[in-house]
């Protein structure tokens, strides 16, 4: 009398088995469906505004020059500026891209700061106030033209990070995208940093103009053995 309830029983079990693979099949199509959108999404809301970069391209371009006709001697801010420039312009897949552009922008933002707290006497300059206000009114301008992308790669993101969907987002070989990094948030991520190498380099030539030899911590200590 109890064979028909075991059967009973293993025939309930195949059934489970077979429901929660076919549930797990179902839910893998979806996400993988879905990723594949919103990658879709990320990448063309990315082409439409990438082009309007060029404009800031040539601002940078412009910028230099006044500092140079100003005889302002930045030159490591400014070959930063340019180089990241450069790197973010020749490149070709359109998420590396982003993360160049990225990188430009923290270069970029950090050579107005230094411009902005060492050299005030560029505000007399029309031609350097003119520049800098269009670069800000063009970064502000990218920013809104990015926020449909970065509400893309949210999403895809958050696919590719949380469980269980990551595990799909693995198998297919989906990998998380940058996001577009805003003018603000640029500003808040370089200030601490360029504060710090205004104060080293004030510090430095404070020391050069008592005549003195900057030392590192170690060579002191090294000199009191």
């Amino acid at each position: 009398m109890n064979i028909p309830d075991v059967n009973y029983s293993s025939t309930l079990i195949i059934e489970a088995v077979v429901v929660a693979v076919l549930v797990f099949l179902v839910y893998g199509l979806i996400v993988y469906i879905r990723l594949d959108i919103l990658k879709q999404k990320a990448r063309d809301e990315l082409v439409t505004f990438l082009p309007m970069l060029n404009e800031r391209y040539d601002l940078l371009t412009d910028l230099c020059a006044c500092v140079k006709e100003n005889k302002i001697s930045e030159k490591k801010f400014t070959t930063a500026a340019i180089q990241r420039r450069d790197i973010a312009r020749e490149s070709t897949s359109p998420f590396a891209h982003v993360a160049s552009e990225n990188a430009f922008s923290a270069a970029l933002m950090r050579l107005l700061i230094i411009l902005r707290k060492e050299h005030r006497e560029l505000r007399r300059d029309l031609w350097y106030v003119d520049t800098a206000k269009k670069l800000e009114k063009c970064s502000d301008a990218l920013d809104e033209a990015a926020e449909n992308y970065n509400s893309a790669v949210k999403s895809y993101n958050g696919l590719v990070e949380i469980w269980p969907s990551r595990y799909v987002a693995k198998h297919r070989g989906y990998k998380k995208i940058p996001a577009f990094m805003t003018w603000k948030e640029t500003h808040n991520r370089v200030t601490g940093t360029a504060h710090a190498e205004l104060s080293d380099k004030r510090r430095s030539l404070k020391l050069g103009e008592n005549g003195k030899t900057k030392i590192t911590k170690k060579e002191e200590h090294a000199s009191k053995l």
